[in-house]
C-alpha cells in the first residue's frame, strides 16, 4: 500500500517536473526573442523641432539632459533669479556668477530637503568646480549674498574656505510672483562647440471667476508682454524668443561659455 503511494507520488512529481521544464523552455525562448536588443530605449523628447543643421560638422544629438542643468529655471530653483541679465540681458559671466554656480553644484541638491543648510568648502574645491563647469576662466574669491537673501556665501581668506548658508528656504520656485519658463528647442554641434536652443517666456498665474488656477504664458520675458496661451501643451513656440547656449567641447566635456539672443 505504502509502496503504491510512493510510486504514485514519484510519477506525479515527474509529470510536474516535465511540465515545468516545458514551460521554462517556452518562456526562455519568448524572452530571448524580446530581449533588450529588440526594445527601443532611445530617449525621445516631447518637443521635436527642425532647424538648419546643413553645415554641422557632427550629427545633431539631443542634449536636453545637459540643458536641464544650465537653463535659467535651474537658477530660479536655486535662489539665482537675480542672474537674469547674464542669460537674457547680454551681461558677461563674472566671478560672482561663476562662484554661485559652482557652490550650487557642490551642494548637490542637499538644499532641497534642508532649508537651513550650512556647509563649508575649500577654496580649492570651489575653484576646481568652476573650472569643471566653465573651463579656464579668471575668477576671484569673493563673498556674496543673493538679492533674495536665501543664499549667503562668505569667503574666509585666512583659512581659504567658503562658508555657505541657506537662510530658511528650501530649493524651489512656484511662479506665484512670476518668472521665466523655458523649453528645450534644439541643439547642434559645429567645430568644437555645442549650441543648445531654447524658447523662453514669462509665466505667472491668476484665478478665474470660479477660483480655478489659470496659467498665463507671456510672449516676452516680463509680465507686461502679451499673454499668448494658457495651456502648456498647445503653445505655439513661434510666439516666443529663441536663445542659444554655447558650450566649448574639450576632451568630450562641455564648458559653459555664454547665453545669447538668437532672434
Amino acid at each position: 500500500m505504502k509502496s503504491g503511494m510512493v510510486s504514485g507520488l514519484l510519477k506525479a512529481l515527474a509529470i510536474v517536473g516535465i511540465g515545468y521544464a516545458i514551460f521554462y523552455y517556452v518562456a526562455y525562448n519568448s524572452w530571448k526573442k524580446n530581449s533588450l536588443n529588440n526594445i527601443d530605449i532611445t530617449y525621445k523628447d516631447d518637443i521635436s523641432v527642425e532647424t538648419d543643421n546643413k553645415n554641422d560638422d557632427n550629427k545633431t544629438s539631443n542634449y536636453s539632459s545637459l540643458y536641464d542643468s544650465f537653463k535659467f529655471e535651474y537658477l530660479e530653483y536655486n535662489y539665482g533669479e537675480e542672474f537674469y541679465d547674464y542669460y537674457y540681458g547680454g551681461k558677461n559671466f563674472d566671478s560672482k556668477f561663476y562662484l554661485y554656480y559652482a557652490i550650487i553644484s557642490l551642494l548637490n541638491n542637499e538644499n532641497i530637503i534642508n532649508c537651513n543648510l550650512e556647509k563649508e568648502f575649500s577654496s580649492f574645491d570651489v575653484i576646481k568646480k568652476v573650472e569643471d563647469i566653465f573651463g579656464n576662466v579668471e575668477v576671484s574669491n569673493v563673498s556674496f549674498t543673493t538679492k533674495n537673501n536665501y543664499l549667503s556665501v562668505t569667503f574666509d581668506e585666512l583659512n581659504q574656505k567658503y562658508y555657505v548658508k541657506i537662510n530658511d528656504k528650501c530649493a524651489g520656485f512656484d511662479y506665484s510672483d512670476g518668472g521665466i519658463k523655458t523649453i528645450y528647442y534644439d541643439s547642434k554641434v559645429k567645430d568644437n562647440y555645442l549650441y543648445i536652443y531654447e524658447k523662453a517666456m514669462y509665466l505667472d498665474y491668476s484665478y478665474d471667476s470660479n477660483s480655478n488656477l489659470v496659467y498665463n504664458y507671456h510672449s516676452g520675458l516680463d509680465k507686461n508682454s502679451n499673454v499668448v496661451g494658457n495651456d502648456y501643451n498647445s503653445l505655439n513656440l513661434s510666439n516666443f524668443p529663441t536663445y542659444v547656449y554655447k558650450f566649448e567641447i574639450k576632451n568630450n566635456v562641455y564648458k559653459f561659455i555664454s547665453v545669447n539672443n538668437y532672434n
